[in-house]
This record gives C-alpha cells, sequence and structure tokens, in this order.
C-alpha cells in the first residue's frame, strides 16, 4: 500500500480560511486560530478556554512551538485571542474574542471600498448631476443613473468615511490620554484595530451621555472612565492583592462593553 493511501495517518485536516491572513497578520496566526476555533464549545470552562500543550498543537497542525509562539503574538496584537497562564499547573488556556474578529473586519471594510469615480467633462450628465442648492437651503444630490449601488457608494463615501475618519481621530486622542494616565508606553501597546472599534463603538456611545452630544464631548466622557479605573489601586497595582500587576486594559478591563464603561463612569 502506498502512503498516500492512508493519508489519515498523517493527522486529521485542518480547516483553514485564507481571506483571514490580511486581517489576522499570517498564515500561520489563521491556522492557529481556526485550530482553537475547532475545539471551541468543547472546553470545561468556557469562561477559560481551551487547554492545549505546544505539543498536541504541533501533532494536530504542523506548527513548531516557535511557529505557535509568533502565530500567538499576532493573534494577541489583534486582540482575537486571550491566554491564561495556570503557572502552578504549567497549563496554558487559549480563549477567542470572536465579537473583536467582527470588529477587526468592520473596522477594515472601509479600505477596501471601490473607489469613488468622478466623471469626465464628457460622460458628466450621463452619470452625475453634481450638488444643487434648493429653495430650503439643503443640499441634494441627483443621479440619472439607475444603478442603486453607485449612488449607495457614492453617499456612503460622501457622508460616512469623513465622520469614521473624525471617530477615529477622536479615539486616538482619547487613547493617547489612557497611555499616559496608565503608564504604558506606545511602543509596547498600540492601538491596534480591535483595539480602535472598541473605542468607537463607546464614543458612539457616549454621545448620548455627553452634555453637548459632540465627539469632544464623548472624549470627554471615556476619558472620565479612565481616570475613575486610575483611581482603584487594585487595577493600576498598587494593592497586595494585585501583586504588583496592573489589571488596566483598553479591552478587557475599561472599553469592552458599555457596561464595563458604565461601572467606571460611575466611579
Amino acid at each position: 500500500m502506498r502512503p498516500s493511501e492512508s493519508l489519515l495517518d498523517f493527522g486529521r485536516p485542518v480547516a483553514y480560511y485564507p481571506g483571514l491572513v490580511k486581517y489576522l497578520g499570517s498564515v500561520n496566526a489563521v491556522l492557529f486560530f481556526c485550530q482553537i476555533l475547532f475545539w471551541k464549545n468543547k472546553e470545561r470552562d468556557p469562561e477559560l478556554g481551551i487547554y492545549k500543550t505546544a505539543s498536541e498543537i504541533e501533532d494536530e497542525t504542523g506548527l513548531t512551538y516557535d511557529e505557535q509562539r509568533t502565530a500567538r503574538m499576532h493573534l494577541r496584537k489583534v486582540g482575537v485571542i486571550f491566554e491564561t497562564q495556570k503557572r502552578l499547573e504549567h497549563k496554558t488556556y487559549y480563549r477567542l474574542d470572536l465579537n473583536a474578529l467582527d470588529e477587526l473586519i468592520v473596522a477594515n471594510c472601509k479600505s477596501h471600498l471601490p473607489e469613488l469615480q468622478i466623471p469626465s467633462s464628457e460622460n458628466a450628465n450621463s452619470q452625475f448631476v453634481y450638488p444643487e442648492n434648493t429653495t430650503e437651503n439643503t443640499t441634494e444630490i441627483k443621479t440619472l443613473s439607475s444603478k442603486k449601488p453607485d449612488d449607495e457608494t457614492f453617499l456612503f463615501q460622501e457622508q460616512c468615511v469623513p465622520k469614521r475618519n473624525s471617530e477615529e481621530n477622536s479615539v486616538r486622542n482619547v487613547f493617547s490620554y489612557y497611555l499616559e494616565k496608565t503608564g504604558r508606553s506606545p511602543n509596547q501597546y498600540a492601538l491596534t484595530p480591535a483595539r480602535m472599534q472598541k473605542g468607537i463603538s463607546r464614543l458612539r456611545e457616549s454621545l448620548k451621555l455627553a452634555r453637548d452630544e459632540t465627539l469632544h464631548g464623548a472624549s470627554e466622557v471615556m476619558k472620565l472612565a479612565i481616570d475613575n479605573m486610575c483611581k482603584s489601586d487594585f487595577h493600576m497595582g498598587k494593592s497586595a492583592n494585585s501583586d504588583g500587576k496592573k489589571y488596566c486594559d483598553w479591552i478587557d478591563h475599561l472599553f469592552k462593553s458599555r457596561e464595563r464603561m458604565d461601572k467606571w463612569l460611575q466611579g
């Protein structure tokens, strides 16, 4: 019998989604992610995650220890995996954050939007009629084309993308404030796409809490949550119970959810 006739002797096939490479950073990162995803919902403790040794993962995926370590670094960087070290047990547990993956993909979608095609002078009348002022002093965008997708793309790029850019600038401002207050280094703790998306989600919710309902006001609300968290000796690693470790992660301890942010706003 030829070896190729007994492929299962070489291990089980592994699911792999090549489209995730541009989001997760590398082929090996996607391979590692997909294998943990395969074991999801089979864990004993969903909050803790999956326990797998490096040897087991190598048997299942072919990834060496060094390749696994690099893959995990990519996954942690984009915020889609959490690792829990049980040092006394010499065990590492892996838990995926699929919400972070969703937000990561959404955050990158705008970079794949089709470019807005501005009509040339020769065919301008066949596609768009440029904005004109009405008697109500409003601006309308009219089209002589019946192609609905082109209309939606035009409106999205003209209206939504600038708004998104303003939101991102506000989150960058808040993140810089966060780094300053928590003493984190921007070289070691970057504003990843996952952290950006969490920031935007909380920023939009903070608009309703701000007195003037502006992005500046929403940013001040988020900064208040940061200030209140930094007052906690435990979260800043100053209490005996924290063993000198800080619990002030941008997502996990601050802006993971509206409820988490509200906790800090209530002081």
